[in-house]
């Protein structure tokens, strides 16, 4: 809901240009990597449910002050940012809580887990996208009390888990002590570095895409309105879901990092659909096997990252991962909106697509992520 909404408000209502969007996604992003970080030091060292309880119900607050925002007619392009910088930073603090209590909860099942919980948020995506996309229709003041609901109800579902004790030997510790040591834990592991790289690549280039330039391609080169781009959104995470769905009847799966690799390979033929400006019918295919595609790389780059990483530092190493994720796609969203100002929509595939090559090729060749076996299979 939160990406419909913000890049419909920024290109559709107040009509931003494509470089000015990709700033406002470089704000509403970079500060997430720190605080993505802070997170993980902290969830290490508190109870994660209560963690995440405060954060979701401060997190229902922004998309409040932007629909009075909006209700008052002062709607504006620092006051969609700045709301969506909030939301952005609450919810990047709660990510590392969240994904250490997923490992407790799923016990010695972490990758049907981590698959499960990534099926069921595409599937509330597509609610949410659905909702979002009627916006001209219903008002964008009720997408934001919708938003703002959907927050608490996550606080309610929240407190039914138990708590959930730190780890005893890192209660005292200070969070930068914490966070050199979580740095220092993912060092050592040259799986874990290898992964976090090429990720770190296929984000900026590929999910910085799917942020920026998607939207444009929509609205611009094929002349969408909101409910088209929500559509197209659906459809995509509809993809996302179904694969997840699909790889969850084959789980566990005995060698994740070749699918992760494969995946990288194909995404570059499913640029090149984009790229070429096909027929609708086409561009409609070519959004769901992205979806696909893109639901398989990133359940399969969480799994190994949660199936390798140690409890003692689970939290922090995942906030690592989900740092370097979620840092990388505002400076993808950057640069590839002057992309977009200087070449046009469809050339700014190019980089996503030359880059997901190369991540297959390196990976393969470079990197023990071609062989990992994970010990659930065995």
């Amino acid at each position: 809901m939160q990406m419909l909404l913000i890049n419909w408000l920024l290109i559709g209502v107040l009509h931003t240009s494509a470089d000015q969007v990709g700033i406002a996604h470089a704000i509403i992003g970079v500060p997430g990597f720190f605080i993505m970080l802070w997170g993980g030091a902290r969830a290490d060292r508190v109870d994660a449910r209560a963690l995440m309880i405060r954060t979701y119900a401060l997190a229902a607050l922004p998309p409040l002050v932007l629909a009075a925002i909006h209700a008052g007619g002062a709607l504006s392009y620092w006051a969609v940012t700045l709301t969506a910088l909030a939301l952005s930073t609450a919810i990047a603090y709660a990510g590392p809580a969240h994904a250490a209590i997923l490992n407790r909860v799923s016990g010695s099942r972490v990758q049907e887990g981590v698959t499960a919980t990534m099926a069921l948020g595409f599937l509330v995506q597509l609610l949410g996208l659905g909702l979002a996309g009627q916006l001209d229709r219903i008002g964008v003041e009720t997408v934001l009390f919708a938003q703002c609901l959907a927050l608490l109800v996550g606080c309610l579902m929240i407190r039914r888990l138990q708590s959930f004790a730190p780890h005893p030997s890192h209660v005292h510790d200070s969070v930068l002590a914490s966070l050199l040591e979580g740095f220092q834990v993912v060092m050592r592991d040259r799986l874990l570095v290898s992964l976090m790289s090429l990720n770190l690549a296929s984000m900026l280039f590929n999910f910085g895409t799917f942020t920026i330039v998607f939207p444009f391609i929509m609205t611009q080169t094929y002349g969408g309105d909101a409910a088209f781009l929500g559509w197209m959104l659906v459809l995509f995470f509809f993809g996302g879901m179904m694969s997840n769905f699909i790889m969850l009847a084959f789980m566990p799966l005995a060698q994740p990092g070749r699918l992760f690799l494969g995946m990288q390979l194909t995404r570059a033929l499913i640029f090149v659909l984009f790229w070429i400006q096909p027929p609708l019918w086409v561009l409609v295919l070519a959004t769901f096997l992205w979806g696909l595609n893109m639901g398989v790389t990133m359940t399969t780059a969480r799994a190994i990252v949660q199936e390798c990483s140690q409890a003692a530092y689970r939290a922090r190493t995942l906030a690592v991962f989900n740092a370097l994720s979620i840092g990388a796609q505002p400076f993808g969203a950057l640069l590839l909106g002057w992309v977009i100002s200087v070449f046009g929509p469809l050339d700014a595939m190019l980089p996503g697509m030359l880059v997901s090559a190369a991540i297959g090729v390196i990976g393969i060749a470079a990197t023990p992520i071609w062989s990992y076996r994970s010990s659930e299979a065995s």
